[in-house]
């Protein structure tokens, strides 16, 4: 079990060696392997669930939106070169986006999975992705539990993940990350995890308005308990992997499962 990506689907965005490889040493140990967390995991399960009373779906798409000066990881924020001006990110980072297992930023690979995940799921055929990054820059210095970013350093980062279908975007996986309100630009996203599904013109377009974790006012709550909601689809999944054929799972190869009561 595993919140840190392998959320294997034919012909996913690390290459079919790559799964094949993985997928081979499980059969032969007899293992069973799960990519699963809050995002990725329950969110993009949860945007596949979503479809199921349309007729058709023409496109899906969720954010993950976050004041994330509370999130203490320095030297994560250090490896998406935060606190860097924006030129000299460039010049660590790249445009493009780091490779996978690049050692100074983090891949993102496993939210573009996640994309792939649901468009498998939707019977889509993927001919293509695309990673489109923006940052934000501090307009005062920003304080945060580890550090202060000075003005005109970088202090938000907003990374989409698209696959396409035909040359159109049909899945995409948003990061709406900001060290607090002091950045420019000011991304319009709704705090928490959001998603939308848009369908065909006969299907009324679902959303979820509010977003998970919007209602909670204590920023710092709310990242204590998106620690907790990141382990808990893995924990609650055990059982079910554990009856499982041996190699990698993902959402559909599993039965419904649910969190135990504690009443």
């Amino acid at each position: 079990m595993t919140t840190s990506g392998y959320i294997s689907v034919p012909n996913g965005p690390r290459g079919a060696d790559f799964y094949a490889k993985i997928e081979a040493a499980a059969r032969r140990g007899h293992a069973s392997l799960l990519g699963t967390g809050l995002n990725p995991g329950f969110v993009h399960m949860l945007a596949m669930i979503m479809t199921i009373p349309m007729r058709e779906v023409r496109s899906v798409s969720w954010e993950e939106c976050a004041n994330v000066g509370f999130y203490n990881a320095p030297e994560m924020w250090k490896m998406l070169g935060f606190g860097l001006t924006p030129e000299e990110r460039a010049k660590l980072v790249g445009s493009e986006g780091a490779a996978p297992g690049t050692p100074h930023s983090l891949d993102g690979i496993p939210y573009l999975e996640s994309c792939y995940a649901v468009a498998h799921a939707l019977g889509i055929q993927v001919d293509g992705h695309e990673r489109i990054e923006e940052v934000a820059v501090a307009t005062e210095p920003v304080k945060t539990l580890w550090t202060t970013y000075a003005k005109g350093t970088v202090a938000g980062l907003r990374t989409t993940y698209v696959v396409k279908s035909r040359g159109k975007a049909v899945v995409t996986s948003r990061l709406s990350w900001a060290m607090g309100d002091a950045v420019e630009p000011k991304w319009k996203a709704r705090h928490g995890y959001s998603i939308d599904v848009e369908g065909s013109r006969d299907d009324a377009p679902l959303r979820n308005p509010s977003g998970l974790g919007s209602n909670i006012q204590d920023i710092r709550r709310v990242m204590d308990l998106g620690m907790i909601a990141t382990a808990c689809p893995a924990v609650n999944a055990v059982p079910a992997v554990c009856r499982a054929a041996p190699g990698i799972l993902n959402y559909p190869d599993l039965p419904i499962h649910a969190a135990g009561f504690c009443g």
